[in-house]
């Protein structure tokens, strides 16, 4: 009777520590999955940043090429 109490506990512990390795490992893996996920959208924000300021450049290069610089006649009428 006592040895058989025994093993009865001990594979209640083994079920329990069976149990709290796949919890472990499933926490894991949605770290990794969250980690993962930060990093992609921190490289795609610095990817629209730089995206924007390469709009914002051209913009301007844009308006300097084609903004007519005032002639002299213009200036002296």
């Amino acid at each position: 009777m006592f040895l058989q109490e025994a093993l009865q506990r001990e594979q209640l512990l083994e079920n329990k520590l069976a149990a709290l390795q796949r919890l472990v490992e499933t926490t894991r893996q949605a770290s990794d999955l969250g980690w993962k996920a930060l990093i992609d959208e921190d490289r795609l924000l610095s990817r629209v940043e730089i995206l924007e300021n390469q709009l914002q450049m051209y913009s301007k290069v844009r308006l300097m090429c084609t903004s007519k610089p005032l002639s002299f006649d213009y200036m002296v009428h």
